[in-house]
């Protein structure tokens, strides 16, 4: 033996082993299955895309939603500010809103681009300056470049 395992599956003259079935494998449910899937897989194939078809078809019907408020900070300034400014417009005026970052020539190269430092360096440094100038704490923005320190500072 090799220890490649080719033992368990070939006798000693390379011929494959035939496989041991049981009485107590014929009588299972599962095994009788596989047989028949084995016997007829085509079949099988096409009964299975039959049954899994109705709820495959749903899949095309799924939305993803989230209410922003969920995703900003409990007890934040932002939130307070959402919630107020919430009161004033009808649904669906306010939100989605996104800040857009574009390079200067409006390509983002290599050296630019949203996983570099320079870019990393800059949404920190836009966030320190909305913080400054907002008056809200720093646990009221969220970003990748602007996660707790350790001693809980942001930054």
């Amino acid at each position: 033996d090799d220890g490649g395992g080719d033992s368990l599956l070939y006798d000693a003259d390379g011929q494959p082993k035939k496989a041991v079935v049981t009485a107590a494998m014929r009588k299972s449910w599962w095994f009788r299955l596989a047989l028949l899937i084995q016997r007829y897989p085509w079949r099988a194939l096409v009964l299975v895309l039959v049954l899994g078809s109705p709820i495959s078809w749903q899949t095309l019907d799924l939305n993803h939603t989230i209410d922003e408020e969920q995703i900003l900070p409990r007890d934040s300034g932002s939130l307070e500010a959402l919630r107020n400014v919430k009161k004033h417009f009808p649904p669906g005026e306010i939100g989605p809103f996104d800040l857009l970052i574009e390079t200067r020539d409006g390509h983002a190269s290599h050296d630019e681009g949203v996983f570099s430092q320079r870019f990393f360096n800059t949404t920190q440094l836009l966030i320190q300056l909305m913080q400054e100038r907002s008056g809200f704490p720093a646990k009221s923005f969220l970003a990748a470049s602007w996660v707790p320190q350790p001693g809980g500072k942001f930054g």
